[in-house]
């Protein structure tokens, strides 16, 4: 079961200003995920077309770099997305702790 991002506050003390900052946080880090995962996929495509479309040597390694690279980005956004995700969530445990 999906806990609400607000369980960690009490009813009383949530005005709708911070209702909107907790969505704005939690769909911040969604949109930068998404634009991770945008920017590896358009390296993975267009290191394969270099690959696939020329015969040229160069061009195959450069585009074997560009998808290890478009790899890489898609990495480093998914660590970056789920990294954020956990601090909130151990944020909002150690609040409800408290």
């Amino acid at each position: 079961m999906k806990r609400s991002p607000y369980s960690r506050f009490l009813k009383d003390e949530l005005t709708l200003r911070d209702y909107l900052a907790i969505d704005r946080t939690i769909l911040a880090n969604e949109r930068t995920f998404l634009s991770y995962v945008n920017t590896g996929l358009a390296l993975i495509v267009t290191g394969v077309s270099l690959v696939k479309f020329f015969t040229s040597d160069v061009l195959s390694l450069i585009g074997g770099v560009i998808v290890v690279s478009g790899a890489i980005v898609f990495i480093v956004g998914a660590i970056s997305f789920f990294r954020g995700r956990q601090k909130y969530e151990n944020l909002a445990r150690k609040e409800r702790e408290e």
